[in-house]
């Protein structure tokens, strides 16, 4: 049995990792770019462009291999925790029907999944950092390819003259953080921030563990129900069904189990756990889930617009999403040494942005979840 905090563990404790990654190397980009600010003499010009890529080119890889080593060794401790856990949870289900229970440490088949699932995995965010860049006016460039055009638009806009130092380097920032650091599918053209793309790795390796536990256990068990898990800010299409016994055949039919839109499917962090008739008490009565359903339909007004739970919690991560870039803006403006009516500026606009977060979730009766905001480790 998992719950929803631990299936999230693991991803986010990754996305954070690669969240520090993105300031780290946007904080090099700056660092760099601000050196360049100062180089005005033409002679200089080429010799210190060309040793300013070759340096960025060594530190880009250093700060991605150090990301990696991170995260395999964060990711196999986490993970192996998580699993222990929830999967240590289903013994009292073995008991209770007189099945005898496999510890995990005897379980061969499921280990050889998780140690399969962490290399595969963690070979998926190699892949993921080795094609990194970002988006600028609707096109995709490569970091390395980026930086060497930030830089010889500094070098040339500020010694010709075409743009002040600080104008350069606001715009520069703008840029950088309006795309953030960006995994792209050449193939298909899709990219995302780096850690919405890891997030999204991690998570289907262990939603690949997770049903194998699950359905592994109703084998066992002798049974073909499940119970599906509950919260109150389910996004409507999954509200209907959520909290409710089904069978193994009705998980796919009616919550669409193994469709991006369904169950397990795409930012859906529901599970699903065999359920033994006589034995098993249901975590949700109808009544219970009626009202869980019906809490799901209610509508706040804030700013004119009105808003369902759900909708309200998308609008909390967008405000989330706005604070993170506003504080990489401000550590980026410092970092170049901008002028400091431009930080005072920015900072104006994150107190704003934060004011307005603050009375949205009060109006929407919800908690502040500014850990959101903070990247742990910096």
């Amino acid at each position: 049995m998992f719950s929803e905090n631990d299936l999230k563990k693991v991803p986010e404790f990754l996305a954070q990792s690669m969240q520090r990654l993105e300031k780290e190397l946007l904080a090099d980009i700056i660092r760099r770019i601000e050196q360049a600010g100062h180089i005005t003499r033409t002679a200089d010009y080429e010799l210190y462009r060309l040793s300013q890529l070759n340096g960025f080119n060594k530190d880009y890889r250093k700060l991605i291999q150090h990301a990696l080593d991170l995260s395999d060794a964060q990711m196999k401790e986490l993970y192996e925790r998580v699993i222990a856990n929830g999967y240590a949870h289903d013994e009292t289900l073995y008991k209770g029907v007189g099945v005898d229970f496999v510890p995990l440490s005897e379980n061969t088949e499921l280990l050889q999944l998780m140690e399969t699932v962490q290399k595969q995995t963690l070979s998926d965010i190699s892949n993921i950092t080795n094609a990194l860049g970002f988006t600028v006016d609707g096109q995709f460039k490569s970091v390395q390819g980026y930086y060497g055009e930030l830089l010889n638009k500094t070098l040339i806009e500020v010694s010709t003259g075409v743009f002040d130092y600080n104008t350069a380097l606001k715009k520069t920032v703008n840029e950088l953080t309006a795309s953030g650091v960006r995994y792209i599918e050449y193939e298909s053209g899709r990219h995302d921030r780096i850690d919405v793309a890891v997030r999204r790795a991690v998570m289907t390796g262990m939603r690949q563990v997770t049903a194998k536990i699950e359905d592994d256990n109703a084998e066992k068990l002798h049974t073909d129900l499940f119970e599906v898990s509950a919260h109150p800010t389910a996004r409507p299409s999954h509200a209907l069904w959520q909290g409710k016994i089904y069978t193994k055949q009705q998980l796919i039919d009616i919550c669409g189990l193994g469709e991006a839109g369904g169950l397990c499917g795409v930012n859906c962090y529901h599970h699903y756990m065999p359920f033994i008739s006589g034995f098993s008490e249901r975590r949700y009565t109808d009544e219970e889930l009626a009202k869980l359903y019906q809490r799901t339909l209610e509508t706040h007004e804030y700013g004119g617009k009105t808003y369902t739970l759900y909708e309200a919690t998308q609008r909390m991560r967008a405000l989330e999403r706005r604070m993170r870039v506003q504080d990489e803006r401000i550590a980026l403006l410092k970092k170049g040494n901008a002028d400091k009516a431009d930080i005072t500026i920015m900072k104006n606009r994150r107190t704003a942005t934060y004011n307005e977060y603050k009375d949205f979730a009060k109006a929407m009766g919800l908690p502040e979840e500014m850990a959101r905001v903070f990247t742990k480790g910096n």
